[in-house]
Protein backbone atom coordinates (compact mmCIF):
# COMPACT_ATOMS: atom_id res chain seq x y z
CA UNK A 1 0.00 0.00 0.00
CA UNK A 2 0.96 3.45 -0.79
CA UNK A 3 -0.22 6.32 1.05
CA UNK A 4 -2.05 9.17 -1.56
CA UNK A 5 -2.49 12.25 -0.54
CA UNK A 6 -4.75 13.41 2.42
CA UNK A 7 -8.53 14.33 1.09
CA UNK A 8 -8.85 18.65 1.63
CA UNK A 9 -12.00 18.30 3.99
CA UNK A 10 -11.82 15.35 6.67
CA UNK A 11 -14.49 13.19 7.00
CA UNK A 12 -16.58 10.32 8.72
CA UNK A 13 -19.76 8.91 7.53
CA UNK A 14 -19.49 10.60 3.79
CA UNK A 15 -20.57 8.52 0.90
CA UNK A 16 -17.84 7.76 -1.45
CA UNK A 17 -17.70 6.01 -5.33
CA UNK A 18 -15.22 4.44 -7.95
CA UNK A 19 -14.86 6.40 -11.01
CA UNK A 20 -12.97 6.19 -14.41
CA UNK A 21 -10.90 9.48 -15.27
CA UNK A 22 -9.79 10.43 -18.65
CA UNK A 23 -6.92 12.80 -17.92
CA UNK A 24 -6.55 14.04 -21.10
CA UNK A 25 -10.03 14.99 -21.95
CA UNK A 26 -11.77 18.54 -20.91
CA UNK A 27 -14.63 16.74 -18.60
CA UNK A 28 -12.62 14.39 -16.63
CA UNK A 29 -15.57 12.56 -15.85
CA UNK A 30 -16.66 11.32 -19.25
CA UNK A 31 -17.95 8.29 -19.71
CA UNK A 32 -16.20 7.70 -22.45
CA UNK A 33 -13.17 5.15 -21.52
CA UNK A 34 -9.60 5.73 -23.17
CA UNK A 35 -6.58 3.92 -22.73
CA UNK A 36 -5.28 6.23 -20.45
CA UNK A 37 -8.22 6.37 -18.52
CA UNK A 38 -7.75 5.66 -14.69
CA UNK A 39 -9.68 3.94 -11.44
CA UNK A 40 -10.41 7.08 -9.24
CA UNK A 41 -12.60 7.86 -6.43
CA UNK A 42 -15.41 10.40 -5.32
CA UNK A 43 -16.07 11.55 -1.81
CA UNK A 44 -19.18 13.46 -0.60
CA UNK A 45 -20.23 15.00 2.04
CA UNK A 46 -20.39 13.65 5.93
CA UNK A 47 -19.02 15.12 8.91
CA UNK A 48 -15.89 15.74 11.16
CA UNK A 49 -15.77 16.61 14.91
CA UNK A 50 -13.43 18.95 16.67
CA UNK A 51 -13.39 19.22 19.63
CA UNK A 52 -16.45 17.44 21.00
CA UNK A 53 -18.77 18.54 18.46
CA UNK A 54 -19.58 17.91 15.09
CA UNK A 55 -19.29 19.89 12.26
CA UNK A 56 -21.14 18.77 8.72
CA UNK A 57 -19.55 19.38 5.42
CA UNK A 58 -21.34 19.46 2.03
CA UNK A 59 -18.12 18.98 0.35
CA UNK A 60 -17.19 17.06 -2.84
CA UNK A 61 -13.68 15.85 -3.87
CA UNK A 62 -12.16 13.38 -6.60
CA UNK A 63 -8.87 12.00 -6.12
CA UNK A 64 -6.79 12.91 -9.38
CA UNK A 65 -4.27 9.41 -9.46
CA UNK A 66 -1.74 11.14 -11.77
CA UNK A 67 -0.73 14.03 -9.49
CA UNK A 68 -1.68 12.68 -6.11
CA UNK A 69 -3.55 15.60 -5.43
CA UNK A 70 -8.01 16.10 -4.62
CA UNK A 71 -10.27 18.32 -6.83
CA UNK A 72 -12.78 19.76 -5.38
CA UNK A 73 -16.00 19.63 -6.97
CA UNK A 74 -19.05 21.54 -6.74
CA UNK A 75 -20.85 21.63 -3.30
CA UNK A 76 -23.62 18.80 -2.30
CA UNK A 77 -26.99 20.93 -3.89
CA UNK A 78 -29.38 22.25 -1.33
CA UNK A 79 -33.21 20.66 -0.90
CA UNK A 80 -36.39 21.76 0.17
CA UNK A 81 -38.25 19.93 2.83
CA UNK A 82 -42.10 20.97 3.94
CA UNK A 83 -41.14 24.80 2.37
CA UNK A 84 -37.46 24.65 4.42
CA UNK A 85 -34.49 24.99 2.01
CA UNK A 86 -31.74 22.81 4.08
CA UNK A 87 -27.64 22.40 3.09
CA UNK A 88 -27.27 18.59 2.04
CA UNK A 89 -24.43 17.17 3.58
CA UNK A 90 -25.59 13.07 3.94
CA UNK A 91 -25.95 11.61 0.41
CA UNK A 92 -25.62 8.39 -2.09
CA UNK A 93 -23.12 8.55 -4.57
CA UNK A 94 -23.34 6.00 -7.61
CA UNK A 95 -20.99 6.01 -10.39
CA UNK A 96 -23.10 5.35 -13.14
CA UNK A 97 -23.37 5.88 -17.09
CA UNK A 98 -26.24 6.96 -19.11
CA UNK A 99 -26.79 7.97 -22.56
CA UNK A 100 -27.89 11.18 -24.01
CA UNK A 101 -27.55 14.52 -22.56
CA UNK A 102 -23.89 14.03 -22.28
CA UNK A 103 -23.21 10.81 -20.60
CA UNK A 104 -23.73 11.70 -16.85
CA UNK A 105 -21.98 9.71 -14.80
CA UNK A 106 -22.07 10.59 -11.57
CA UNK A 107 -25.85 10.74 -9.40
CA UNK A 108 -26.23 11.51 -5.78
CA UNK A 109 -28.96 9.20 -5.14
CA UNK A 110 -31.22 11.32 -2.13
CA UNK A 111 -29.61 13.00 0.60
CA UNK A 112 -29.71 14.70 3.50
CA UNK A 113 -29.17 16.74 7.02
CA UNK A 114 -28.65 15.51 10.17
CA UNK A 115 -28.62 17.66 13.34
CA UNK A 116 -26.33 16.53 15.55
CA UNK A 117 -28.05 17.81 18.45
CA UNK A 118 -31.06 16.38 18.23
CA UNK A 119 -30.10 13.63 16.21
CA UNK A 120 -33.28 14.87 13.78
CA UNK A 121 -32.43 13.57 10.22
CA UNK A 122 -34.77 15.62 7.29
CA UNK A 123 -34.18 13.89 4.06
CA UNK A 124 -34.98 14.11 0.38
CA UNK A 125 -36.24 11.89 -2.40
CA UNK A 126 -34.48 13.84 -5.55
CA UNK A 127 -31.93 12.34 -7.77
CA UNK A 128 -28.74 14.84 -9.03
CA UNK A 129 -26.45 14.10 -11.71
CA UNK A 130 -23.44 16.37 -11.84
CA UNK A 131 -23.29 17.57 -15.40
CA UNK A 132 -20.04 19.39 -17.41
CA UNK A 133 -20.44 23.20 -18.88
CA UNK A 134 -17.75 22.89 -22.00
CA UNK A 135 -18.57 26.78 -22.14
CA UNK A 136 -17.26 27.07 -18.93
CA UNK A 137 -15.29 24.27 -18.39
CA UNK A 138 -17.12 23.39 -15.22
CA UNK A 139 -19.25 20.73 -13.22
CA UNK A 140 -22.67 21.45 -11.57
CA UNK A 141 -25.46 18.87 -10.02
CA UNK A 142 -28.82 19.54 -11.66
CA UNK A 143 -32.28 17.43 -10.56
CA UNK A 144 -33.69 18.37 -14.22
CA UNK A 145 -33.40 15.18 -15.78
CA UNK A 146 -34.46 12.40 -12.92
CA UNK A 147 -37.84 11.80 -11.19
CA UNK A 148 -37.13 11.54 -7.89
CA UNK A 149 -36.96 8.06 -6.12
CA UNK A 150 -40.12 6.26 -5.21
CA UNK A 151 -38.70 6.25 -1.21
CA UNK A 152 -36.94 7.97 0.88
CA UNK A 153 -33.44 6.63 2.24
CA UNK A 154 -32.01 6.96 5.93
CA UNK A 155 -28.73 8.76 5.16
CA UNK A 156 -26.60 8.42 7.70
CA UNK A 157 -25.92 5.60 8.55
CA UNK A 158 -26.61 3.70 5.15
CA UNK A 159 -24.02 1.73 3.65
CA UNK A 160 -26.32 0.55 0.43
CA UNK A 161 -28.63 1.61 -1.84
CA UNK A 162 -31.55 -0.34 -2.41
CA UNK A 163 -33.68 1.02 -5.51
CA UNK A 164 -37.33 -0.65 -6.51
CA UNK A 165 -36.54 -2.28 -9.82
CA UNK A 166 -38.50 0.68 -11.62
CA UNK A 167 -36.17 3.07 -10.36
CA UNK A 168 -33.69 2.71 -13.73
CA UNK A 169 -36.52 3.20 -15.95
CA UNK A 170 -36.23 7.44 -15.46
CA UNK A 171 -32.52 6.83 -17.04
CA UNK A 172 -31.24 6.97 -20.31
CA UNK A 173 -29.02 4.44 -21.09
Amino acid sequence: WKQAQNMRQRRAYHSCTQVWLTPDADDILTSLLTNTSVVSVVVAGGVYRDEQEHHPTNSVEIYLPWNDTWLDLPPLPHFTADGTVYNMTETHIMSLATSGSGNRLLHLVGGGLTDWNTGEETVTRKVWQLQFNRGTHSYQWTDQYDSDMDMLMESISSVAVGVPDNFFAGFSF
